[in-house]
């Protein structure tokens, strides 16, 4: 009874803590829509991990700088109603057996990385897809798989071998069974994942590799969800990787933006990095290359146009192609 009562009283006094630091730090913003600040009603749909994970390693690292430790979990517990550990995948939703093969993940229909070819066509022959455009209106809903703690899901899925390979804005990486929708694994990364996963090989393995929004490059056992390798490709403070990591040869290119700056400067900060994926457990040398450059404007060509045009340049920068004009 004793320790019942201390912990009601931590609780209650996390809960007073938050309230007061959320009406001092946040409610500014958050009470009032402010940009893309999430109101109050979506913060309580997300579990505390989640805003834990935005204010230290996220969208929110310098919001959360003016906070130590202590009041960044009040913070987190009060805005979402929850305690720590409150929410997490239930035993259930694991498949009975997680040591299926791996051994040949194209085999079959598959969809890898952002564009599924290296000329990133983003269009799938009939073998492959496996239906016909006049099939399409007649599909349905065969299962929904809902992320805990998270109000979106912003990363593109990879299939192959059987399974799907999705990333979260909740720093999870899961991997499911294509068939049943069960859990295979769950990876926890340094920040959330927005990138597209990519599956190739690492020495005798077969590797996924993604990046996440604190620049950290990615290579783990696509088959275990074991970490293979990590590292931080731009040092930069708001570096964030969004762009799909792409296994060439032995050579990873791992796109990389250096964040924003205000619409009236009109930039696009990008730069590539390079990773030699050849020891499954060590992490690679990166070799970097890129430069920043500004929006060009263009007579006649509506301000969409410019900004389409202008990431063309970024990407043939990175890529040795030609430029979309001259």
């Amino acid at each position: 009874m004793r320790l019942s009562i201390c912990l009601l009283l931590a609780v209650t006094a996390s809960a007073q803590d938050g309230d007061a630091l959320y009406e001092r730090h946040c409610s500014a913003c958050h009470d009032k829509g402010v940009g893309r600040a999430p109101r109050r009603d979506a913060l309580k749909r997300m579990s505390p991990e989640s805003v834990l994970a935005a204010l230290t390693n996220g969208t929110m690292t310098s919001q959360g700088r003016v906070l130590n430790a202590a009041e960044i979990r009040s913070v987190s517990t009060f805005v979402t109603g929850k305690s720590f550990g409150s929410e997490g995948m239930p035993a259930r939703a694991f498949c009975g057996d997680r040591s299926a093969a791996f051994d040949n993940p194209f085999a079959g229909p598959y969809w890898n990385g952002w564009g599924v070819n290296p000329t990133n066509q983003r269009s799938q022959p009939l073998p492959m897809a496996g239906l016909n455009a006049d099939q399409i209106p007649r599909l349905k809903l065969k299962r929904a798989f809902g992320f805990p703690g998270v109000i979106r899901a912003f990363a593109q899925p990879a299939v192959a071998g059987g399974s799907i390979f999705i990333g979260t804005e909740a720093r999870k990486v899961y991997s499911l069974d294509a068939a049943s929708g069960c859990v295979h694994w769950i990876f926890d990364a340094m920040a959330g994942v927005r990138s597209a996963i990519s599956i190739g090989r690492l020495g005798t393995r077969w590797a996924a590799y993604f990046g996440d929004q604190k620049a950290y490059a990615y290579a783990v056992d696509a088959a275990t969800g074991k970490l293979l390798w990590k590292t931080r490709v731009e040092e930069f403070p708001a570096a964030v990787i969004t762009g799909s990591p792409t296994l060439h040869g032995e050579t990873l290119y791992v796109p990389v933006s250096l964040g924003r700056r205000s619409q009236a400067a009109r930039r696009i900060m990008s730069a590539a990095g390079f990773a030699e994926a050849s020891q499954p457990s060590t992490p690679p040398r990166v070799r970097k290359s890129g430069k920043v450059t500004p929006f060009r404007r263009h007579r006649g060509r509506s301000e969409r146009t410019v900004k389409a045009l202008n990431c063309g340049v970024h990407r043939a920068l990175a890529s040795g192609l030609p430029r979309p004009w001259t």
